[in-house]
């Protein structure tokens, strides 16, 4: 799905259709919202995925907002009341609860448990490359 998305807005931005503020390919879907929303880790530095920020899409529409911060913050600045963003409704959060869902089915086992010792190993992706990795082919 991120390939798709990224051929798209490619497209997009070479017909000038729906300008995009950041290099397409180096935007990495990271979530969806009911409205058709998108957002994107902007994935430079390639190499320090703490630091990558956020941009939203206004769907069907030319606007675009750029968070400075990481998903997390993102999240709690929106979901919080703290921050709001202009492709967003206005009434966001509404007051109720937000909440999170996780895909329907099963979820992938995303990384292995600490070895012997105690010792962290790093993550493996049991579904191919990690997602920067996938992002931005070798």
């Amino acid at each position: 799905m991120p390939a798709i998305l990224r051929d798209q807005l490619t497209q997009d931005r070479d017909q000038d259709q729906f300008p995009v503020p950041h290099d397409p390919q180096a935007l990495f879907a990271a979530g969806v919202t009911d409205n058709g929303n998108h957002l994107f880790w902007i994935t430079t530095p390639r190499t320090a995925p703490d630091t990558w920020c956020i941009t939203v899409n206004q769907p069907r529409d030319r606007d675009w907002y750029t968070f400075d911060g990481t998903l997390t913050d993102f999240l709690t600045a929106v979901l919080g009341g703290h921050a709001q963003v202009p492709v967003f409704p206005d009434d966001l959060p509404d007051g109720a609860s937000p909440s999170l869902r996780p895909p329907p089915g099963p979820l992938p086992r995303r990384h292995r448990p600490p070895a012997a010792g105690g010792a962290s190993t790093p993550r493996r992706y049991a579904h191919g490359p990690a997602p920067w990795e996938e992002a931005h082919p070798a």
